[in-house]
């Protein structure tokens, strides 16, 4: 039946009437989809390809973005929950339940994407040569970003996820193999400097670096590391990273869903190990040779993308986004 029996009509009616009829089965089955763990190659990697596919899925004038490759990373829930996603009522009914499950993450997944997107379209627009994605995971921005041709990408993750990811990008990543480099590097224990200097990166050349979803998982130490490296880049360089509130992390203030996402990350063996205070990022930065250019949160994501759709969504606080250039640009 091929790519249709995805979306066979049986298991489309069945899916539905345990979605609505049945709220348990309904919250285990999409909090599997969110947080599922089919080996080392997946975790959160997939988590972010669900959200980007759900916002794909959404009716062009309303959503953010539209990245086409994000559902080929899904499994069998994932798909199922897609399903899910296109009828009117079953849509509201599972975008509620995934907000029950953690508010705000979604939201902050779709809009934190919409933003790097705008950021690197900048830097393209600027005529950076260089593109940088640490902790690439399942990000398709070398295919789907405008422009992008005329710079070299350099994806740096573990080189299982690398290996499923070519698998199913197929021919679409063979297709621009002579501009993306793929770097396989364990940030708490590998010199990034040396590992990307070996496949052709020049430090002497202005780049453009997005460091997204990773730095909550890394030790301090590493996070360190991996900055004060960055910051020996060429002036007109920038970085533009996510990091957690220290607050979620020492329990200093209290998040909707917060203390849920804690336990469901240590859970899964990748507890949250790395935070920053938002009003030290300043220094933060400053003392590892960036100035901080923007810093934005729920709130702004709200301001800035949601609310001229006319939609309500509310992306959480728990986590941010920095964006930084060398100092003295």
């Amino acid at each position: 039946m091929g790519r249709s029996s995805l979306y066979d009509r049986g298991l489309g009616r069945f899916a539905l009437r345990r979605a609505i009829d049945d709220p348990l089965d309904r919250t285990s089955r999409i909090t599997h989809s969110l947080l599922v763990r089919e080996g080392r190659p997946a975790g959160t990697a997939q988590t972010v390809a669900f959200a980007r596919a759900i916002e794909s899925q959404r009716p062009r004038e309303e959503r953010l973005f539209e990245d086409p490759y994000a559902v080929r990373f899904l499994g069998r829930d994932g798909l199922w929950i897609l399903w899910l996603l296109r009828g009117t009522v079953s849509r509201r009914t599972v975008l509620r339940c995934i907000d029950q499950i953690g508010p705000g993450l979604l939201a902050y997944a779709i809009a934190r994407t919409a933003y790097i997107d705008e950021a690197l379209a900048a830097a393209l627009g600027r005529g950076i040569p260089q593109i940088v994605i640490l902790g690439a995971g399942y990000d398709t921005r070398a295919l789907r970003t405008p422009g992008i041709e005329t710079a070299m990408v350099y994806e740096v993750d573990h080189p299982d996820t690398q290996a499923f990811k070519c698998v199913r990008l197929g021919a679409d990543i063979e297709a621009i193999q002579e501009r993306v480099r793929f770097v396989g590097v364990d940030f708490d224990r590998e010199d990034l400097g040396g590992r990307l200097r070996s496949v052709g990166f020049r430090f002497d050349q202005p780049s453009f670096v997005i460091w997204e979803g990773v730095t909550q998982y890394l030790h301090e130490e590493a996070v360190d590391a991996t900055l004060r490296t960055l910051a020996t880049m060429a002036l007109g360089s920038e970085v533009v990273f996510t990091y957690v509130d220290r607050a979620l992390i020492e329990g200093t203030r209290s998040f909707p869903g917060g203390r849920r996402l804690l336990v469901a990350v240590r859970l899964f063996g990748e507890p949250f190990r790395f935070g920053l205070a938002p009003a030290e990022a300043t220094d933060f930065l400053r003392d590892r040779g960036f100035e901080l250019l923007e810093d934005v949160g729920g709130e702004d994501f709200s301001a800035r993308y949601f609310t001229s759709l006319g939609r309500t969504d509310r992306a959480t606080e728990t986590e941010r986004v920095a964006r930084a250039r060398i100092a003295g640009a």
